[in-house]
């Protein structure tokens, strides 16, 4: 999946993370202090399912439903 993050006011701290049905952390991702993010996200190892995304940047939070389907 592509990750895009629009430019910020100033660089962030910025952690991309998915979480499972059960609330358990399955992928973390780091980004540092940037202002911009556009990256993929290797998905590849996560099983079909719903997961939550939480990107931290700065001093917000921000999450969203993800459903991931395989063939």
């Amino acid at each position: 999946m592509t990750f895009k993050l629009a430019e910020m006011a100033e660089s962030q701290e910025v952690t991309f993370e998915l979480y499972n049905q059960l609330g358990q952390l399955v992928l973390s991702q780091d980004f540092g202090r940037v202002a911009y993010v556009n990256e993929r996200i290797d998905l590849s190892g996560i099983g079909s399912g719903l997961y939550i995304v939480s990107v931290k940047a700065g001093g917000v939070r921000y999450e969203q439903k993800l459903v991931v389907g395989r063939q």
